[in-house]
């Protein structure tokens, strides 16, 4: 695990390629399940299991461009994936989650065998749909992420709480007397 400046301004959890390999083997586990369930079901499997190659390098390069920061203010989930025909260039997508509006950092162990986990980032506030939380899968190290998460979080937090003291403290007490006269008319 690479972790770069760990004072405020932003770290970079970046997993060792030991951990890469072993994502990609329980993906391409899954395809080949799921294409010898084709086959038996409709035939369509076969295409599956001759593309496979091509989706081994999709899944190592989507999983090798994936980056994950906390920044002051937020978490940066940055990655680029190939679509699902290389010559057709990548995707790029970037998700920005506000430290304010996390509740908590969920983690699940994907699959056991290969040390695969995913983190689930919960919103505060109302409460929606577990599918409308920011999921990312692959992470090696989630305790390391979650904790640096929640320690942001209760710096934030105490920040804005000692403000708010500090801001009641300062404040001078208005009250507004009201002359008895005033109400009689």
């Amino acid at each position: 695990m690479k972790i770069v400046g760990l004072k405020m301004k932003q770290f970079y959890i970046q997993p060792p390629f030991k951990k890469w390999n072993n994502f990609v083997k329980y993906q391409t586990a899954q395809w080949v399940l799921y294409s010898l369930l084709l086959i038996l079901a409709w035939g369509f499997g076969l295409f599956m299991l001759l593309y496979l190659p091509v989706c081994r390098h999709i899944l190592q390069k989507d999983i090798q461009s994936r980056k994950l920061y906390v920044t002051p203010n937020a978490l940066v989930y940055k990655y680029r994936k190939p679509v699902p025909f290389p010559c057709f260039g990548v995707l790029k997508k970037e998700k920005h989650v506000l430290l304010p509006s996390v509740a908590d950092v969920v983690i699940e162990q994907v699959f056991s065998l290969f040390g695969v986990y995913s983190i689930r980032i919960e919103n505060e506030g109302v409460r929606r749909p577990p599918s409308d939380d920011v999921q990312i899968q692959g992470v090696v190290y989630p305790s390391t992420f979650r904790k640096a998460v929640l320690a942001r979080l209760s710096d934030i937090r105490s920040d804005v709480f000692s403000r708010q003291v500090f801001v009641t403290e300062d404040a001078p007490s208005s009250r507004i007397v009201h002359s008895s006269t005033s109400w009689i008319r």
